[in-house]
């Protein structure tokens, strides 16, 4: 009479698993990548999630520091550093006015030189906060796509002008109204696309000998990052953060790039004049002049 064949017991089974290409190597790791996988998504949806309270909890505890400048609330000042500290805040962009007056001044200019500035990028006024004390008698201008930033600098940092802009061109202003446009941190983050299309805007409300001034990553930064062959071999490269998505823009994340392919593009529609590496620390700068 025939043996019934016993089910393989899970003993046997994860054996014959294991018994594949190489021991089994072949399905563990493709396994670990799963599970890596897994707890990260995991962790970034997390940290999403606390977002607001890690927001209202420094809220309420920056009521209790005495800052010597108007305080943005945590959740402006968190997409502009990823980083809820009043003290943080208000140093990084004291440091940010200080280095932005003293890259001028290796070009050969003073911000007294100007009468009609826009910050461009100005998120919720972290740089502007401190200049606007230095010249309050600049004609001073802020944009950014960020609305509920604007609306803040607008009820806070009255005598200058505030407006929202669309992620692409134009700005609303006039031709030739400003003699100075900086950028701040904005082209460490903004995509190819995006950052070709504004040269050319930026041409448009310049008038004609005023400065165009932007930062971007130095190589210090990302010649040790992933994707620095990319840089190396096509002069730029666009990472996204996971644990940032829904927070920020996917055009908005971080952006590398060499100093010969940042020179090309201004250069498309400028006179360039100085190229300055490490002027904003871990930012190289580029000052260019609509001729």
């Amino acid at each position: 009479m025939e043996r019934r064949r016993r089910p393989a017991t899970s003993g046997a089974i994860l054996v014959l698993l294991l018994s594949g290409i190489e021991g089994g190597k072949s399905l563990v790791l493709p396994f670990k990548l799963w599970l890596r996988s897994i707890l990260a998504s995991t962790y970034h949806t997390l940290y999403r999630l606390s977002l607001p309270i890690r927001w209202w909890l420094a809220d309420k505890k920056s009521r209790q520091t005495d800052l010597d400048l108007q305080l943005p609330p945590a959740k402006l000042r968190f997409r502009v550093t990823e980083s809820t500290d009043p003290a943080a805040f208000s140093r990084i962009g004291e440091e940010a006015s200080k280095n932005l007056q003293a890259v001028l001044g290796e070009a050969g200019y003073s911000l007294e030189n100007f009468a009609h500035v826009l910050d461009f990028g100005c998120g919720c006024g972290r740089t502007l906060i401190w200049l606007r004390k230095q010249y309050p008698v600049i004609d001073w201008a802020g944009t950014d796509v960020d609305f509920e930033a604007i609306d803040w600098c607008r009820d806070h940092l009255s005598g200058s002008t505030f407006t929202t802009n669309s992620p692409w061109p134009p700005l609303p202003f006039p031709d030739h109204r400003f003699d100075l446009i900086y950028g701040i941190s904005v082209f460490t983050h903004l995509n190819e696309q995006h950052q070709r299309a504004w040269i050319p805007e930026f041409f448009r409300v310049l008038q004609p000998g005023g400065l165009l001034l932007l930062t971007f990553y130095s190589e210090q930064v990302w010649r040790t990052r992933r994707g620095a062959q990319e840089v190396e071999s096509r002069g730029f490269a666009f990472r996204t953060s996971a644990k940032l998505k829904g927070v920020l823009p996917e055009w908005y994340q971080t952006a590398f790039q060499t100093q010969s392919n940042m020179m090309a593009m201004v250069a498309s529609h400028f006179s360039v004049l100085k190229m300055i590496p490490g002027g904003f620390g871990s930012h190289d700068v580029i000052i260019a002049q609509r001729e």
